[in-house]
């Protein structure tokens, strides 16, 4: 008979395995798109299918190193240096870059999970890690944990900083944290969340320190920059590629929040009657057909946002429950979603902002603590999560890109 341990083993191994049947059931199936600008051999495997976009950058900065000039152009001085490292690394053992780096990802996003579910649990209890880890396999954004891209390995290194923070690890806090910053510019977002901790909880002087140690990385890499290219901020330079705008693009965000508001009505009417039954139903409704109904109140609602659904539960929604539960997270946790947020919001074109906002943990763990409370919704936002992720893995495949 297993243990507790065990128990909850075989739920975090199922539900990665199980999610990660369905990219490699959608990536099996897509064919290639036929619409303009796509040119994807039919020959490609599945394996390969999973390297599009951001992975051929990182396949060319482990064979040829980095480039950049100051043209305007796209270079790959964009892509922070430690994914393709520990990439470069197995393929001196004599991987292929595809098997190495979906083995980077996949390990590192399995990993990743494990570790938060032992930091929520000791936060929180059983039932909020689980829901945790579900919101993590089942979010669609999901899929960038099992491709080509450094998402998996920023999740395992921020769940490390923040476990071992809040622990009291301090070192090995400063440590994974300044690896989080090497693999992503977004990691420097855990050095005003230990500093913010550090003054609210009065964690002492080494709680400060832990907090510099995030910038370490984005200032590395700014001076191998230097040394190389003459210009600490090329990274930087070379995001307007793919940014044409810097700071907050006022514009760009109204028209991703604003395509729910202005498109089917009717679709949000559905959705509050659905609330409306389940709130007058409660008590007497049978588990089932609660199920049912918030499923339909959250499917409609997710064809409302027309493609702007993941951008409003990632950042508004993860902001506002991060805010509400912020005793649960805790000061670091709660912080870090907030000035990760903030960060997205400020660096222009918004551009992969759900994806972006996913890669923050502590946003799902709030979630989950919000689908706790509620879950039949939790269940039917789980369900429609599933079924995206499936489109988005076949489109990603077809080499459409989805975030």
């Amino acid at each position: 008979m297993l243990t507790e341990r065990g128990r909850n083993a075989l739920f975090i191994t199922a539900l990665a395995l199980g999610t990660r049947t369905v990219i490699a059931v959608a990536a099996c199936a897509a064919a290639p798109a036929h619409s303009a600008g796509t040119n994807i051999p039919m020959a490609l495997g599945v394996l390969q299918r999973l390297t599009f976009f951001d992975g051929g950058w990182y396949a060319a900065i482990t064979a040829h190193g980095y480039s950049y000039a100051p043209d305007g152009r796209q270079h790959d001085v964009a892509f922070f240096p430690l994914y393709p490292s520990v990439v470069w690394c197995f393929m001196r053992l004599g991987l292929s870059f595809t098997v190495a780096s979906l083995f980077v990802s996949s390990a590192a996003f399995l990993a990743a999970l494990f570790i938060t579910f032992a930091w929520v649990r000791q936060r929180c209890d059983v039932a909020t890690a689980r829901w945790t880890i579900a919101m993590l396999c089942c979010c669609p954004l999901s899929l960038f944990c099992s491709a080509a891209y450094s998402d998996g390995l920023f999740l395992l290194l921020t769940a490390l900083a923040l476990r071992d923070f809040d622990a009291g690890r301090f070192r090995a806090a400063a440590f994974w944290g300044g690896l989080a910053s090497i693999d992503r510019f977004q990691g420097i977002a855990l050095a005003p969340a230990f500093a913010v901790a550090a003054a609210v909880d009065r964690r002492g002087h080494a709680a400060w320190l832990a907090g510099i140690a995030p910038s370490c990385g984005a200032i590395g890499f700014g001076l191998f920059c230097a040394l190389h290219f003459g210009d600490p901020l090329a990274f930087v330079h070379a995001q307007a590629a793919w940014r044409t705008r810097s700071g907050f693009d006022e514009a760009g965000w109204q028209n991703l929040l604003g395509a729910g508001v202005a498109s089917i009505p009717a679709l949000h009417g559905v959705t509050a009657t659905a609330a409306m039954a389940l709130w007058f139903g409660r008590g007497r409704m049978q588990p089932l057909l609660r199920i049912g109904v918030a499923l339909v109140g959250v499917a409609a609602e997710r064809w409302a946002w027309n493609g702007s659904e993941y951008v409003v539960l990632l950042t508004v929604g993860s902001a506002a429950a991060a805010f509400v539960y912020r005793r649960q997270l805790g000061s670091a946790a709660t912080t870090f979603v907030l000035v990760g947020i903030g960060l997205i919001a400020c660096v222009g074109l918004p551009v992969s902002v759900p994806r972006y906002a996913y890669d923050f943990i502590p946003a799902s763990f709030a979630l989950a603590l919000f689908c706790r409370r509620l879950p039949a919704l939790g269940l039917a936002v789980l369900a429609v999560m599933l079924v995206d992720l499936y489109g988005f893995a076949r489109d990603f495949a077809r080499g459409i890109f989805v975030a």
